[in-house]
């Protein structure tokens, strides 16, 4: 895994023990996820064309991990990833797309938590150094302010210490690119450790049959075009 080391060698004593507790903090969620058998998330998302501003995007984006696959979906787009496969429908476009793929595990951790991980993650020979405030603490409920990241103004980011769970983060783009002053708001609607499947829940055949090497798509894509990569 990812090493997340913090180096703040600019900055106070105090300032440095910030950083270590907010890296501290999202290490031990980090650890619980990536240790838990199964688990169930749905996050809102919205964005918007500035903080404060109108809202022109929101949809829910939602997770199911287990040892025997991971179910994403985001608005149109739904992903299905085991051991063997990778299955994304596009069902705007009523497209399905199948990839074999060897993998040993299935790792909920690297595939969901890119954005939070790269938040911890610094490069030692760049000029600017993210800056961590406490903002507030409240029964283990803590709020942490990031400013200095590459691409972004400032990122809030709440997490429940106690139940060791992440509860909303909020993204300022910075002034330049493709999202230029943009605002991402994601809270965490559920963030369940002890989810209950179904028996086939994972089950491949929710998507697709395969025999002699043919790919046949389940019943509720009988109308969507496959795609085998």
């Amino acid at each position: 895994m990812t090493k997340y080391l913090i180096f703040i060698i600019t900055f106070t004593l105090s300032f440095s023990i910030l950083a270590q507790e907010f890296e501290k903090d999202m290490k031990a969620i980090i650890s619980k996820i990536e240790a838990s058998k199964a688990i169930s998330i749905s996050v809102k998302v919205s964005l918007y064309n500035k903080k404060g501003g109108a809202v022109q995007y929101s949809t829910v984006s939602t997770v199911d991990f287990s040892t025997y696959g991971t179910i994403t979906k985001l608005g149109e787009m739904e992903m299905y990833t085991s051991a063997q496969h990778e299955v994304q429908v596009d069902h705007e476009e009523n497209q399905v797309f199948i990839h074999p793929v060897s993998k040993t595990n299935v790792d909920f951790s690297d595939i969901n938590l890119k954005e939070i991980k790269k938040l911890m993650e610094v490069d030692e020979t760049a000029v600017k150094k993210p800056i961590y405030t406490l903002l507030s603490n409240v029964n283990g409920i803590k709020t942490y302010s990031i400013k200095n990241i590459e691409g972004y103004k400032e990122c809030e980011v709440v997490l429940d210490t106690k139940e060791e769970k992440i509860k909303r983060v909020d993204y300022e783009y910075a002034d330049s690119g493709t999202t230029k002053g943009q605002y991402c708001v994601l809270v965490y609607e559920k963030f369940d450790y002890s989810p209950s499947f179904s028996a086939t829940y994972f089950d491949s055949k929710n998507y697709f049959t395969l025999e002699n090497k043919q790919y046949t798509l389940s019943k509720r894509f009988n109308t969507y075009k496959l795609i085998v990569q």
